[in-house]
């Protein structure tokens, strides 16, 4: 038996020094000019074919590395262009906000310039946002005699929400 893993280890040897010394990967029995072992051409056929199969694989993951890069630069342009969307929507939502408060100091002003009694009837047909914003608006002697002239559920509502909406929410030039 020890005789035979002898001949055996040889044989081994002798082939993994013939498959390092080639670049294709082997030299087989007959490139040394010996006849073939029994299964040496099996092997060589099945290795043959590993090392196609391999570069084939190896070929098909470098087109799909390509393919992942061209792809990640699609998703940084889609990124660069969705920021430069944001950018551009939130100057608009910006824009909008200060011709908002421009036009709320102009009701702000012509409010001011109504009899308490007026500017609470008007007030109180008036959607409770827009209200709530013209009454923060105001001086305080204004809108106190604003809310005392209206109906006390209207007035107690707006006041409630005075409350939960300070001063510093409005922004006011």
């Amino acid at each position: 038996m020890r005789l035979f893993l002898f001949f055996a280890g040889c044989l081994f040897g002798g082939m993994a020094s013939s498959f390092a010394a080639n670049q294709d990967g082997f030299t087989s029995s007959e490139e040394l000019g010996r006849p073939a072992l029994d299964g040496e051409t099996n092997v060589a056929t099945r290795l043959s074919d590993r090392a196609a199969a391999l570069a084939a694989l190896e070929k098909s993951l470098d087109a799909q590395g390509q393919d992942l890069a061209v792809e990640r630069e699609r998703i940084r342009a889609d990124i660069a262009r969705n920021e430069a969307i944001r950018q551009e929507l939130s100057d608009l939502i910006a824009d909008l906000d200060a011709r908002n408060a421009e036009q709320v100091l102009g009701q702000v002003k012509v409010y001011e310039k109504m009899r308490g009694a007026q500017a609470a009837a008007v007030l109180e047909l008036t959607d409770q946002e827009i209200a709530l914003a013209i009454i923060q608006g105001m001086r305080p002697d204004k809108s106190a005699r604003v809310l005392s002239a209206m109906n006390p559920e209207i007035a107690a509502r707006l006041t409630e929400e005075l409350s939960a909406h300070p001063l510093s929410e409005v922004e006011l030039p």
